[in-house]
């Protein structure tokens, strides 16, 4: 987890703005993850930044979040089902990113009663397992050298190699349904729902 910096993050999707926030620490206070505070708003048209209210779950207090979004999203009401629908590795969430999410949303698909919502959350977290690949170089079980983005991230995968590995990751993929991967999946639960 980190603190968010300062100046517009890059994104490829709205769900992968908040799946962000998700693993954002206060800018504030540094201890405890924030949340989102409201729904995804555009400042403008086509490229330009897009703002997510934010509030600490601890200290209370709230931040913006700047995001520009390649490719633009159509409207926040009609988000794509997709967490990156480009080829491209994320530059906001790094390989420890992504596992965390996919194993904390396999956690809540566990929790629910729900059979539609336990399914679309697995799909969720087969998707995030999907985007943790982009950091691995053909044939190889372990990440490329720029896989993790931050020290915190660089001392677990130092401390728990095997948690990073492709090996892993496509075990755990491989118990997870795949009905994600095309376009026509649409969400059935807005993506600033939390699990």
């Amino acid at each position: 987890m980190h603190a968010p910096p300062d100046g517009p993050l890059h994104a490829h999707s709205i769900a992968e703005t908040f799946l962000f926030a998700q693993l954002t620490y206060c800018p504030h206070c540094r201890r405890r993850p924030v949340r989102p505070a409201e729904r995804l708003r555009a400042t403008g048209g086509g490229r330009d930044p897009w703002l997510l209210a934010v509030e600490c779950a601890g200290c209370g207090r709230g931040t913006e979040l700047r995001f520009l979004i390649d490719p633009p999203p159509r409207s926040p009401e009609q988000p794509d089902a997709r967490i990156n629908p480009t080829p491209a590795r994320s530059d906001l969430i790094d390989l420890a990113g992504w596992v965390t999410l996919a194993r904390g949303i396999i956690d809540g698909a566990q929790k629910t009663g729900q059979r539609d919502e336990r399914r679309d959350l697995l799909l969720e977290a087969e998707q995030c397992l999907g985007e943790a690949m982009k950091f691995f170089e053909p044939g190889r079980d372990d990440p490329c050298d720029d896989a993790f983005f931050t020290e915190a991230s660089r001392a677990r995968a130092k401390e728990h190699p095997d948690a990073f590995s492709r090996s892993t990751i496509v075990a755990l993929r491989s118990k997870l349904p795949t009905g994600a991967r095309g376009p026509q999946i649409k969400p059935r639960r807005p993506w600033w729902k939390w699990w």
